[in-house]
C-alpha cells in the first residue's frame, strides 16, 4: 500500500481586506497577507490498488465500483467538520481524474476549528497535490488551481505555502521575500483563540448587510497593504500594522475582548485577528518569551483559552 505523510502548515492573515460581493458568483473578492506558520496538522494518506468494502462498522465510502476511501480523524477538536472538506476534494477530483483502488486518510488535528488558520484548506491542498501526482496526465496548471479553487478560497495559496499577498477571490497568489528592498523579518508568533466565535458564513454575511461600512475599495486598500508591508520590513514587531476587515465586527458581537486588546496595547503588543476568526495573533520582538502576554490573555480570558507560540515560515 502506497503512504505518504503530510505536515500541513497553518496561516494568518496579516492582512485581510474584503473588497466587494461579485453576486453572479456569489464570492466576494479579497486583498490579503497570507503567511504560513509552522503548526501543523498531520495527514496521513495510504493508496492501494485493492477496492474496500464498507460493513456496517466500517465507515467506508464506496463512491463507485472503482473506488472508495476512508476519513478518520483525531485531536483534540476531532469531529465530523474536520473532513468535510476533505470530502469535497474526493468528489471534485472524481469529475477530473481516474480514480481506482482504495484511498486510506488519517487526519491528526492540531490547527484549531474555525479559527481562520487555515487547517482544513491546508489538509485539502495536500489531498489535492497527493491525487494529482497519481495521474498519469496531471491536470494543466491553470486547470489545477481552479480545481483548487473550487475545493476552497484558501486552498489555492496551502499549494506552495510562503509569504504572500492574494488577491480577487484566493487565485491570484503573489509570493514576495522583499519589500522596498528590506527583508520581510520573521518573529515568533503567539496565537490564541477565544471560546467565542462566528461562522465565516455568519461573518461575510453581516459584512455584505453593512457594505459601506466595512468593504474596502481598492485604492484605499492599495494604500493600506503598502504600509503594512513596510511596517513589516522596517519597524519592531510591535509597531506592526495590521489590517482585517472583520475585526471590527467581531469586537462589536464580543465587545468582552476589548479589555484584553487594550491591555496588550499597553505592552506595546502589536495584535490582529486572522480570517473571519476567531483566533488572533502577536508577534513577538526578539528576545520576548511570551509569557506577559500569555498572562495577559489568561487574565482576561480565562484558563480555558487556546494558546500556541508558533514559529513562521523558515523552519517549515
Amino acid at each position: 500500500m502506497q503512504e505518504q505523510h503530510y505536515r500541513t502548515p497553518s496561516k494568518i492573515n496579516a492582512f485581510l481586506a474584503i473588497n466587494g460581493l461579485d453576486s453572479r458568483r456569489a464570492l466576494h473578492r479579497l486583498t490579503s497577507v497570507f503567511l504560513p506558520l509552522d503548526l501543523c496538522d498531520e495527514l496521513a494518506i495510504a493508496h492501494s490498488n485493492d477496492i474496500a468494502k464498507g460493513g456496517e462498522n466500517t465507515p467506508i465510502r464506496t463512491v463507485a465500483k472503482e473506488w472508495s476511501y476512508k476519513i478518520s480523524v483525531e485531536g483534540n477538536e476531532a469531529s465530523l467538520i474536520s473532513d468535510q472538506i476533505l470530502d469535497k476534494v474526493f468528489q471534485l477530483c472524481s469529475q477530473k481524474y481516474s480514480l481506482t483502488g482504495y484511498y486510506d486518510i488519517h487526519l491528526l488535528k492540531k490547527i484549531p476549528l474555525q479559527s481562520g488558520l487555515g487547517g482544513g484548506s491546508s489538509d485539502a491542498a495536500a489531498l489535492l497535490r497527493f491525487l494529482d501526482n497519481q495521474q498519469q496526465i496531471p491536470l494543466r496548471a491553470h486547470d489545477f488551481m481552479a480545481l483548487a479553487l473550487r475545493c476552497g478560497s484558501d486552498v489555492p495559496f496551502f499549494l506552495q505555502p510562503r509569504p504572500s499577498v492574494v488577491r480577487n477571490f484566493g487565485e491570484i497568489v503573489e509570493p514576495f521575500d522583499t519589500f522596498g528592498g528590506h527583508t520581510v523579518r520573521e518573529p515568533s508568533w503567539l496565537l490564541f483563540k477565544p471560546s467565542c466565535g462566528i461562522s465565516t458564513a455568519e461573518a461575510y454575511r453581516c459584512l455584505a448587510q453593512r457594505a459601506s461600512e466595512f468593504y474596502l475599495s481598492e485604492e484605499e486598500t492599495e494604500e493600506r497593504l503598502k504600509e503594512s508591508l513596510q511596517s513589516f520590513a522596517e519597524k519592531e514587531p510591535g509597531d506592526w500594522l495590521f489590517y482585517n476587515s472583520f475585526q471590527k465586527l467581531f469586537v462589536e458581537m464580543f465587545p468582552g475582548i476589548t479589555p484584553l486588546l487594550r491591555a496588550l496595547k499597553d505592552r506595546h503588543y502589536a495584535c490582529g485577528m486572522s480570517g473571519s476568526g476567531s483566533a488572533w495573533f502577536i508577534p513577538l520582538a526578539r528576545g520576548d518569551d511570551g509569557r506577559d502576554a500569555m498572562r495577559q490573555i489568561r487574565n482576561h480570558l480565562g484558563s480555558a483559552v487556546w494558546i500556541s507560540k508558533v514559529s513562521g515560515w523558515s523552519s517549515m
